[in-house]
This record gives structure tokens, sequence and C-alpha cells, in this order.
């Protein structure tokens, strides 16, 4: 089964089914995962595909089992962190370099060589003991899926919580841009974004054409917003290991690339984040429920005619 609802699933099985499809494919990746980074990134985004969804019903009646659900992910997600956010520093640094290198090889070579043996480091530390805690973490979370009570819930309680995050997201955007410099708030309005772009991927079957382009832009952005948040930890890094370099002005000038880099990248966020949501929230329910109900009756009329 896809990551997609269907017209045809009723809700009360529709989530269930989705989510167990998502947690199973993350125990399995992580069964077999060892320190391979590729396999703990797929099994951290079965994590995030899987708290979007539970995102859905956890605000209606009895969603208490997705809020514990969501909760035990994130604490299986942190286990699995600290390996992903040493290499994605080493990215960081490497897309840095390209920018601001030309003439200053040497300062960015020592960098490279400082964080790629944080990484090696890093890797050498996710122990076995962690891959079976996030693992037993994961259980939990799908036994709590179990008791999930979804009888009364229906699609227009998803649409309507799919709006909610909508609306999330682009007030999450207002603040951001309002303190363009704040990284936190930039943070937590990418993580709206990510919210959002995985609902539309669930609902893709109302609206199959808007959701490739709207999922495709809510990518970019959302990969802006992590490039500069990925910024934001390395200089934090850099700040809390002034020692590992040759001199404060290595330091100053590293952040100072860092601050020039994020300052371009809010700009583009910015620009991508007006398009995405420009839509008033009631507009977009309006629109997205319309869709549903016409998506709904095309499928029901070629059932008939079949």
């Amino acid at each position: 089964m896809s990551y997609r609802f269907s017209v045809a699933r009723p809700v009360k099985r529709a989530v269930p089914s989705i989510a167990a499809e998502q947690l199973d494919a993350a125990r399995l990746r992580l069964s077999s995962a060892g320190g391979d980074e590729t396999a703990i990134h797929a099994v951290r985004r079965h994590f995030k595909r899987t708290r979007a969804l539970l995102d859905l019903v956890k605000s209606g009646p009895r969603g208490k089992s997705a809020k514990n659900s969501g909760k035990l992910l994130s604490s299986a997600a942190k286990m699995l962190s600290a390996s992903r956010d040493a290499q994605v520093a080493v990215g960081a640094a490497e897309a840095l370099e390209k920018e601001f290198g030309a003439r200053r090889s040497r300062l960015f070579a020592d960098l490279k060589a400082w964080l790629r043996a944080r990484r090696d480091l890093a890797e050498e530390k996710l122990a076995h003991s962690q891959l079976e805690c996030a693992l037993e973490e994961l259980a939990k979370a799908k036994e709590s899926l179990a008791k999930l009570d979804l009888k009364r819930a229906g699609i227009e309680d998803l649409l309507k919580s799919a709006s909610k995050t909508y609306r999330r997201g682009r007030h999450a955007m207002k603040a951001a841009l309002a303190a363009s410099e704040d990284d936190e708030a930039l943070h937590t309005w990418r993580k709206q974004v990510q919210r959002h772009w995985r609902h539309t991927l669930l609902f893709a079957q109302a609206w199959p054409k808007e959701a490739r382009a709207r999922t495709k832009l809510a990518r970019k952005l959302s990969n802006d917003l992590g490039q500069h948040h990925d910024l934001a930890v390395l200089r934090e890094m850099i700040l809390a290991n002034r020692a590992a370099f040759r001199s404060a002005r290595d330091v100053r000038t590293l952040c100072a690339c860092i601050k020039a880099q994020q300052a371009e990248l809010v700009s583009e966020a910015a620009s991508r984040g007006e398009c995405l949501y420009a839509e008033k929230p009631k507009a977009f329910l309006k629109r997205l429920r319309i869709s549903w109900q016409n998506a709904k009756q095309k499928h029901a009329g070629k059932a008939v005619a079949a």
C-alpha cells in the first residue's frame, strides 16, 4: 500500500494500514542498518511520514494513542540523530566551500578534516545497543497504534486537520520571516513545511497534478530551510570548539561565511514560501474538500459503469 489515502478506503482502515506499513519498513531497515547512514536516513524518513499521518488524527476524539505513538517515534529518531548530524555538518561545510572556498582552501581543508573526524567517531558510537533501544521504541509505537480508536473518524476530520497544518505553516512562515536571523523560528517553519508536504502526498488522489507541483515546491522550500538549519548547527559546533581552529580569525571568517549563506537561503525560502502559502487557510480547506468529493464521485461513477 502506498503513502496515500484512497476515496474507496474508510479512514478507520486507511490510517492504521498506512502507519503499519511505514513502521514495518522502518523496522526492517533498522534491523539491518548497522552503521549505514543511508539506512538510518531511510528509517528517519519513515518515522516522519508516520508522525505526519498521526498528526491528522491526534487532535480528534480519543487521539491519545496517536500522540503516544508520535512521542515514541520522536524518541527513537533522537537515538539515531548523532551520526546523522555529524554527517550533515560535513555536507554543510562542503556546500559552504563551494561558495566561499576559492581563496580560503586551507581554512576549509582544516574544517572538513575536523568534521570528518567527528563524523567517524559518531558512527563508531552508534552502538548496537542504541539500535536495539530504537527498535524497542518503534515496537511500543506500533503497540500504541493498535489501540487507536477511529470508529467515529471520517475524511472531513482529516481534511480539517490538514488545513490546520497549512495554517500553522503559514503562521510559522510569517514569524520566521519577521525575525529572519532567528534560527529556531526558521527551523519551526521547516517542520511545518515538511508536515504539509506529507499531508499533500496523503491526499494526492484528490488533486494529482497539484499534489505533484505542491510537493515539489515544498521539498525545495524544506531543502532551503534545512540547509539554513544545518549551517546553524555547524556554527554552533565551531563556536563550541574554537580551540580546534588555528586562530580566532578563522572562527570569525567561517561564521561570516555561514551568515552570508544563510541570508541567501532565507531570501530564496521567502519567495517559495509566499508561493506555497499564497492561499488563505479557509479557501485551502474548501478547495481540498471539493477536490476530494469530486474524486470520490468520479470513483463511484467508474464503479457503477464497471
